[in-house]
């Protein structure tokens, strides 16, 4: 009887070990992920990508001075700009903000759409923490390559000069760079290129990969300095100041440690290219051996440097002085 039972339970018991595997291989759900949306900090820090000779990123503009800029600049397609109504006169009867018309006006007449929306709408869109109720998108930030900033002859002075200046005469094409190494700040970046574009640097040298890139943050920072200086991306910061070497760019390195001033150097007469480090770390070992001089500003006060911003500010515009005594003024290339 006992086998009979065994026997009969056998089938029975085969029939569920069958069943069992099916159950296993069924293929399970995969949870998805509340958001696709990328993450992008407030700040701009955590935007970082990586940018090749033929153009940088920059499409997302902020702020009511960098869109304007933007705008006047035409060097890069405007697609869509959001202004926010508290601006525009239209929530409660107040008159629209004069640099707001005039962003409303040039949107109108490069044909750019122009969505008017709620604060909150419009911070929803922002990726900075005060986007001054402007939004703009618009094509990546066109970059240049060293061959363009260094071949800028005498018709590039021309047509960036103004009428009846010293820049209209022969042999005005020295150049006036600026190379930045490991500018991790986001805030410190757009700053200096503000200070670069008001001195009348005539090219800025950014390394891709140790120096933050052209976030929303950098360019309302910059208040649309990006839209008229010429920007070149580099892979080797070295490799570069070699070549700027052999076209007879006197390079010089700002060192807080260094004993000799900026002022005690005649910068008049001289192709120059100025390196400015981080503040933490300052310049790599190898930039810093590839630069003809190492110059310090002098520091009256307790604090022993300045912030890389402000030092920007001080040198660019001491180089400046010395070039504005001088026939031979620099030019810009055109980066539109």
């Amino acid at each position: 009887m006992n086998r009979k039972k065994s026997c009969r339970q056998q089938p029975h018991q085969q029939s569920q070990s069958r069943r069992q595997p099916k159950r296993r291989s069924q293929p399970q759900r995969r949870r998805q992920p509340k958001s696709t949306k990328l993450y992008i900090d407030k700040r701009g820090a955590s935007e970082r990508k990586t940018h090749g000779v033929s153009g940088a990123y920059g499409g997302h503009v902020e702020g009511r001075q960098a869109t304007r800029e933007l705008l006047r600049g035409g060097k890069r397609r405007v697609h869509t700009v959001w202004v926010s109504n508290s601006l525009t006169g239209s929530s409660d009867n107040r008159e629209t903000a004069p640099i707001v018309a005039e962003i409303i006006e040039l949107a109108q007449e490069q044909n750019v759409k122009v969505n008017r929306v709620t604060a909150t709408e419009l911070n929803k869109l922002a990726r900075t923490s005060a986007p001054q109720g402007v939004v703009a998108h618009a094509d990546p930030v066109t970059t240049l390559g060293l061959e363009d900033v260094l071949s800028c002859t005498l018709e590039c002075a021309l047509q960036n000069a103004p009428e009846n200046t010293p820049q209209h005469t022969p042999g005005n094409t020295l150049p006036f760079l600026l190379l930045l190494d490991q500018i991790k700040d986001p805030h410190n970046l757009g700053a200096i290129l503000r200070s670069a574009e008001c001195a009348g640097v005539t090219g800025v040298i950014i390394p891709e990969h140790s120096t933050v890139s052209i976030t929303p943050t950098v360019i309302k920072t910059a208040a649309g300095a990006v839209e008229h200086i010429p920007i070149v991306y580099t892979p080797r910061l070295p490799s570069v100041m070699r070549t700027l070497q052999e076209h007879n760019i006197w390079i010089l390195g700002l060192d807080p440690t260094s004993n000799k001033s900026l002022y005690e150097v005649n910068l008049a007469s001289e192709a120059v290219a100025l390196v400015l480090g981080a503040e933490s770390q300052g310049m790599s070992q190898l930039v810093s051996k590839r630069c003809d001089v190492l110059l310090s500003l002098p520091i009256y006060g307790a604090i022993g440097s300045l912030n890389v911003s402000a030092a920007t500010a001080v040198a660019c515009y001491e180089i400046a002085r010395h070039r504005q005594r001088h026939p031979q003024t620099a030019v810009r290339a055109d980066n539109g």
